[in-house]
């Protein structure tokens, strides 16, 4: 099927099991690969195939959405207010609205898995517990989630300690062994098989509604530059940055794996309507 396709653009979640097959597929096709995933997975996978992309021509680019880009984009503006970055932490919380079963799907996914990050360099699972973080909104518990954002940035930034979380509107007490004890349930019924049917209203910022973005970057010495980023629909985002990247793929494509914002070497958020950051 992928026969004389220049670019494939996989939209289809949970892009662990999809991301897979059609990366293969486009390599075996010498076709471009490009998703809007946003699962830590997604990135290792692509990533443990950079040296096959490059000796079959194409590129590969997990995350060509509105999750890891604003994350991209929020990270080189914060490194710009300090020097030395030794750690990045994002903390992702979302309005709420309806989402497609794939990503209910992704959601549910994400949060029975081990939460995950780089550090030193290297990703490893940073485990189940809640944290709290002084939010624009008040406190908010948080749990660390396997995004692909964590990845991305640390591959962007070269930054050695990248830590992504989503909140919750739990009060913080509450979350510290409900939030566990909810993911535990989770990991025990998989696969999500009837599950696809509900439509949350909130999730952990992955599609959907309006989304807060918060991250602060600390170096060794004690200092840190705290920012936000807030957008609108995140849907539409996706499909701007998309197309962005797509139209780069057909005209420009390198060779290789890269993230969306490698790709696309954007000057920054404001160059998509709905983005703003303000710093804190």
């Amino acid at each position: 099927m992928l026969a004389n396709i220049q670019v494939v653009v996989n939209a289809a979640g949970p892009f662990s099991g999809t991301a897979p097959a059609l990366m293969h597929a486009c390599l075996r096709n010498r076709s471009h690969y490009l998703d809007l995933s946003n699962e830590a997975c997604t990135f290792q996978l692509a990533w443990s195939l950079d040296s096959t992309a490059r000796q079959a021509g194409v590129a590969l680019v997990p995350g060509a959405g509105f999750g890891t880009v604003a994350a991209e984009d929020l990270a080189a503006h914060v490194l710009e207010r300090i020097n030395g970055t030794d750690s990045l932490t994002i903390v992702r919380t979302s309005r709420g609205g309806a989402t497609s079963p794939g990503v209910t799907a992704t959601t549910l996914e994400l949060l029975a898995r081990r939460g995950g990050g780089v550090r030193d360099g290297e990703w490893q699972e940073l485990g189940r517990k809640t944290a709290v973080f002084e939010l624009p909104g008040g406190r908010r518990a948080a749990v660390p989630v396997a995004l692909g954002d964590a990845f991305a940035v640390a591959q962007a930034t070269g930054v050695a300690n990248v830590a992504s979380y989503a909140a919750t509107r739990m009060h913080p007490q509450l979350a510290r062994w409900a939030i566990p004890a909810a993911r535990a349930a989770l990991t025990a019924i998989k696969p999500w098989g009837g599950m696809l049917r509900c439509r949350p209203t909130a999730e952990p910022g992955l599609a959907g509604g309006g989304t807060l973005l918060w991250m602060r970057a600390a170096n060794l010495s004690g200092g840190t530059a705290t920012s936000i980023l807030e957008a609108g629909n995140g849907t539409e985002i996706t499909a701007v940055i998309a197309l962005q990247c797509l139209q780069k793929l057909l005209r420009h494509p390198p060779q290789g794996v890269f993230t969306a914002g490698q790709l696309l070497s954007r000057p920054g958020p404001l160059s998509i309507p709905g983005m703003q950051i303000t710093d804190l």
